[in-house]
């Protein structure tokens, strides 16, 4: 049960940055819909540069995240959160802002499809498939592992003395 109480916090706090959040979101659907475009054209160069973009936008996300959330990480520690309660926190707000963009993407999917049966011949090729939606989740998944690595460890390193600094 507690589990889900920090992860719905994650949610909370992801939310609560609305520039940042709206942003992340945003290069989480762009990714989404580049792997999905490419996967579908076929062009593996694309995909792999997809994949490598996915790779860099987790990991400064990853990195922006442990950046800011520095003081509010050594505040749980005071308050005797463990590292492993921080990291459900951390996988909870990367993987929520993650999947909203990809949730995003399906949702513009979905508008496309019902434009393009009046303008069939302009938009049919922005019509994703089943397939490359799957593998275009599957890549912003496995994409996020970095930047959850790369957070992780850097909020390994902040001390609860940090928040009695502030």
């Amino acid at each position: 049960m507690g589990n889900f109480r920090i992860l719905k916090k994650s949610i909370l706090m992801s939310t609560r940055v609305k520039k940042r959040f709206i942003l992340a979101v945003l290069f989480y659907c762009i990714l989404s819909w580049w792997v999905a475009f490419t996967i579908q054209l076929g062009d593996t160069f694309l995909v792999a540069l997809g994949i490598i973009g996915g790779l860099i936008i987790a990991t400064v996300y990853g990195f922006i995240l442990s950046q800011f959330r520095k003081g509010q990480i050594a505040t749980l520690k005071c308050i005797g959160w463990g590292n492993s309660n921080i990291l459900l926190l951390l996988i909870g707000e990367i993987l929520f802002v993650s999947l909203l963009g990809y949730v995003l993407t399906l949702e513009i999917d979905i508008h496309i499809l019902g434009v393009s049966t009046y303008f069939e011949d302009i938009l049919i090729q922005f019509v994703f498939s089943g397939p490359a939606l799957g593998l275009a989740l599957l890549v912003v998944i496995i994409a996020q592992i970095p930047g959850i690595i790369l957070a992780y460890w850097r909020t390994l390193k902040v001390r609860p003395i940090v928040a009695l600094k502030a």
